[in-house]
């Protein structure tokens, strides 16, 4: 019984964080777009994915090398984070 727990956790856990990646990627294909910006679609992607990447803002923002860097790399870190996790939940299915 407390296997079949810890499966289901682990599998649901492993969704989120992929339904997580897609969010991300979505987010990312949208942003080529402006036009886009400001839609609803734009709006609900952006209030699921933001609180994700913040952290990884704050974080970066304290490394003074990248703080006019062009490129927005907390959302890479961010994404390779989300990878590493699935890839760690997966092994431990």
């Amino acid at each position: 019984m407390l296997r079949t727990i810890n499966l289901l956790a682990l599998n649901t856990a492993s969704s989120m964080l992929a339904v997580f990646e897609y969010l991300l990627l979505f987010r990312a294909i949208m942003s080529w777009f402006p036009q886009i910006q400001g839609s609803r679609i734009y709006e609900f992607i952006f209030g699921l994915t933001e609180p994700l990447l913040m952290p990884f803002r704050k974080l970066l923002q304290n490394v003074e090398a990248l703080r006019g860097f062009p490129f927005d790399i907390s959302f890479m870190l961010a994404f390779m984070t989300i990878v590493f996790l699935e890839a760690l939940l997966q092994g431990m299915i």
